[in-house]
């Protein structure tokens, strides 16, 4: 099953790249929610929600299941509305006084496929705009 990943170059040491993915409050600016919460620590709590346009309140949740510091940070992603959970993991590279983020959202084989083939490629903008805020908002302080 073919999984969602993206490469970024960010102009910043990785120890900013990991501080904007575990800082509560730095997590919320490029996030873009206020209903979002991190708690990197293994077995931490992951949780976001957001309201659609049409009123309906979409809910996220996962564990953290892995933290290497300023190195990796992989938790389990499950909508309240899928019958399986997915696997979502940051990897940051060093390049000097750069980072590499390899992003990567796998175990797609745990959800049936009606699910599957519909929020994959809703996941796969929203990972393209998630990110592309996070090296933003890294580099400047703001979003873009």
């Amino acid at each position: 099953m073919e999984n969602i990943e993206f490469m970024l170059d960010i102009d910043m040491p990785k120890e900013k790249v990991w501080e904007s993915l575990t800082d509560q409050e730095k997590l919320r600016k490029w996030w873009g929610e206020k209903n979002i919460k991190m708690e990197p620590r293994m077995d931490g709590e992951f949780h976001q929600s957001q309201t659609k346009n049409d009123g309906t309140l979409i809910s996220t949740h996962g564990t953290v299941i892995m933290v290497v510091l300023n190195h990796r940070l992989s938790f389990t992603w499950k909508r309240d509305d899928w019958d399986g959970e997915t696997l979502v993991t940051f990897y940051l590279l060093p390049q000097n006084e750069k980072t590499k983020l390899y992003f990567l959202h796998s175990e797609w084989n745990s959800l049936s496929v009606l699910i599957r083939e519909k929020q994959k490629s809703v996941l796969r903008e929203m990972w393209k705009e998630k990110l592309a805020n996070l090296k933003s908002f890294v580099e400047t302080g703001k979003i873009r």
